[in-house]
């Protein structure tokens, strides 16, 4: 049994990583991914462009307060030297994006003039006289086209602040003793398990949050490897059959042997395809970071000093501490358990839909149940990861087997779970795939030589029952 079901893992293992589409994909996945988000970050950045901005200040103070702070911007950002003014290239960096015209008109004639073709103007904005007393009144800004959220967000800073120092003007204090009192205070979550009897920091933890969605990364993975290669083991399963080549194996091989080569050697072909990534893309990051000016060498790496880490830390708000400090041990060694896990379970599943119809246009009934819990799980998880980390629903959903695999990741990152619970997951989902599998067999065995007949649920089950 066991050198049979060994040349069904090779015979399909062999088949597809030979075919020129592994090739393609696995060779250039690496630099499409890459490609894919560049793309998405390059295209959604706004361009650095100059925005010709009309005010109708019916306060008759507002605007000139505004031109006053960017005017006080410019000079704080020369006195500290970011810029130099008497470099011509740098002064083109000083550009505030953003220039304020006050011409005297009223609101009716701004709104002509910004509908010309040939209206100067990209923007116009509209400040209320009561936009001074009252805090929950808006201004309102007409435009040609949409102004890109950096724009905006520049745009009601400098109402805003231009409507601060007004009101502290009124009552008599300064802009500076302001700022004395003004509290901004921040609330940094630490681990009782982090520190000592003394409140000491014994060690370094990623920032919960920041590190759960870098967990959810490593679901994402998962939850895709899981759906890509469950769909292969289906489609394969339904071209035997409809081919009837599976008559000819059927003769010689039992149906549970086939189904489990065809498990096992498709699991083995995404585990090869995962670790070609993985190097791929290390060597990918060691050639593109001499062109960005980052030594990621292991001697660098290890010579960094613990100042020049606390600098990068600031320098990247937290984001490059947090995945430093990362579990990557335990995530990655959880992540091809999990992974191997669950797309075990599924692949049983998908195996046994696949010999239950005759093509897959019939196989949209049996699909939607089986793929709702893995999406029910990452949903789920990411709005309990904002709302209640560590509460029941991010529990449960680690030790039920159809979402442990996408929901133990993002606990693991957290570092909030226990040993014991890990533990008892794995357990749950092994036995689970034991389950499936033997239910996935029965089913695979009876529905693999059914043809011309539309399956149901009421059917399925009566195959599960039938005596071997």
């Amino acid at each position: 049994m066991k050198n049979k079901t060994g040349l069904i893992i090779k015979r399909e293992y062999l088949t597809r990583v030979k075919k020129k589409s592994f090739l393609l994909m696995t060779l250039l996945g690496p630099l499409l991914f890459a490609g894919f988000f560049a793309a998405i970050v390059l295209l959604a950045m706004p361009k650095e462009e100059d925005y010709d901005v009309l005010i109708v200040d019916d306060t008759m103070v507002m605007a000139e307060g505004m031109e006053a702070i960017q005017i006080e911007d410019l000079k704080k950002k020369i006195k500290d030297k970011k810029y130099s003014i008497d470099d011509d290239k740098k002064k083109e960096k000083i550009k505030n994006n953003i220039k304020l015209h006050r011409p005297d008109t009223d609101f009716l004639s701004a709104i002509k003039e910004l509908k010309k073709e040939d209206s100067k103007y990209d923007y116009l904005v509209y400040l209320p006289k009561k936009i001074i007393n009252r805090s929950d009144n808006s201004a309102e800004i007409y435009y040609k086209k949409a102004p890109n959220s950096p724009t905006e967000t520049k745009i009601t800073s400098l109402i805003n602040r231009a409507r601060e120092n007004l009101l502290l003007k009124d009552i008599g204090i300064s802009k500076s003793q302001y700022d004395s009192i003004n509290t901004n205070v921040g609330l940094n979550a630490i681990a009782i398990s982090n520190v000592d009897d003394m409140g000491v920091k014994i060690e370094d933890k990623a920032e919960f949050k920041t590190a759960a969605f870098a967990g959810f990364g490593f679901s994402i993975l998962i939850f895709m490897f899981i759906m890509t290669f469950g769909m292969q083991v289906m489609r394969g399963v339904i071209e035997e059959k409809t081919n009837r080549i599976i008559e000819v194996i059927i003769s010689s091989v039992k149906p549970f042997q086939i189904m489990m080569g065809k498990i096992v050697g498709i699991g083995f072909v995404g585990l090869t395809q995962f670790l070609i990534w993985i190097i791929l893309t290390g060597i990918l990051v060691a050639v593109i970071s001499p062109f960005l000016g980052m030594d990621s060498s292991p001697e660098a790496l290890s010579a960094m000093s613990a100042g020049d880490m606390s600098d990068m830390v600031e320098k990247n708000s937290g984001v490059i501490g947090t995945l430093f400090n990362l579990p990557w041990l335990a995530l990655i060694s959880s992540f091809l358990v999990y992974f191997l896990g669950g797309y075990l379970l599924y692949s049983s599943l998908y195996a046994a839909i696949g010999a239950a119809v005759d093509s897959e246009t019939d196989t949209q009934q049996f699909l939607i149940p089986v793929m709702i819990p893995l999406a029910l799980g990452l949903y789920v998880a990411q709005f309990s990861v904002m709302t209640n980390p560590e509460g029941p629903a991010m529990f449960w959903l680690s030790m039920i087997p159809f979402t442990s695999p996408v929901v133990m990741l993002i606990r693991i990152s957290m570092e909030s779970v226990e040993m014991w619970e890990v533990l008892l997951s794995i357990a749950i989902l092994i036995l689970t795939f034991i389950g499936t599998t033997w239910l996935g067999a029965r089913i695979y065995k009876t529905g693999i030589l059914m043809y011309g007949k539309k399956v149901t649920y009421k059917e399925m089950f009566k195959w599960i029952r039938y005596k071997s």
